[in-house]
């Protein structure tokens, strides 16, 4: 006779740990460690008298049968299997908004064409040295002519 699968429950239990370093908000190393921890409770049959099974499983405590942690032929019981998954490569994407403050300097040549009208009052002490030249003409009254 073969073991036949009636009725299975599985209760899976995470830990994880995350550590983050970041350094100038450009680079980003995270070590992420998680156990994973599945226990599966499994009903079986008996394949022959006297195997034994755990009677402290609630499962086993509630049947119908004796609990007395030994299987007769053919008499149904539970049996819990644990299995830890270390060692598998897991892969996990995050988003993390990063805000870059960064300052710059620009250096730029700009024309600006700029009129303006200034009206300044300045005094100048000059000497001018002038040539002349001037005709006189002089009119002088001749005598009267004689025998009038």
């Amino acid at each position: 006779m073969t073991n036949r699968l009636q009725d299975t429950n599985t209760t899976t239990t995470t830990d994880t740990t995350t550590t983050t370093d970041t350094t100038v908000n450009t680079t980003t190393d995270t070590n992420t460690t998680t156990t994973t921890d599945t226990t599966t409770i499994t009903m079986t049959l008996a394949t022959q008298t006297g195997m034994s099974y755990d009677s402290s499983l609630s499962e086993n405590a509630s049947r119908t049968y004796d609990n007395d942690g030994v299987a007769e032929y053919g008499e149904p019981f539970y049996y819990e299997t644990t299995v830890t998954l270390d060692d598998i490569p897991v892969t996990v994407e995050v988003d993390v908004p990063v805000t870059v403050e960064t300052d710059v300097e620009v250096e730029a040549e700009i024309e600006v064409a700029i009129q303006e009208t200034v009206e300044e009052t300045v005094e100048i002490e000059t000497q001018v040295e002038v040539d002349i030249t001037e005709t006189v003409t002089t009119t002088a009254t001749a005598p009267a002519p004689s025998g009038s």
